[in-house]
């Protein structure tokens, strides 16, 4: 099964040349994602560039921006993890603290 996560925008009602987005947006397809994985159902995101022909596909308006195509289901019984995947680097390593 997959899903298509929008963003949408909307003009403001005062005339300020820039638009405002729906800030919940990524924090909701995150939480989807952390409750889909804890349900046991395996994830994939997938962002194709562009991604404006989803919005004829989806039949969505102009002001949503197509952000991910989630594809989500349950894992073949003899899948398994690259040996790779599982090799993290220290926090120390990928981050820096101020």
């Amino acid at each position: 099964m997959s899903f298509a996560a929008f963003r949408r925008s909307v003009a403001p009602q005062k005339p300020i040349p820039r638009r405002i987005t729906d800030g919940y947006s990524l924090e909701m397809t995150a939480k989807d994602i952390a409750a889909l994985h804890d349900a046991g159902i395996a994830t994939l995101t997938h962002t194709p560039n562009p991604m404006k022909f989803l919005n004829e596909i989806c039949e969505r308006p102009p002001n949503e921006k197509p952000m991910m195509v989630l594809v989500v289901g349950h894992a073949a019984a003899h899948a398994t993890v690259p040996v790779h995947a599982t090799i993290k680097k220290p926090l120390e390593q990928i981050s820096s603290w101020l």
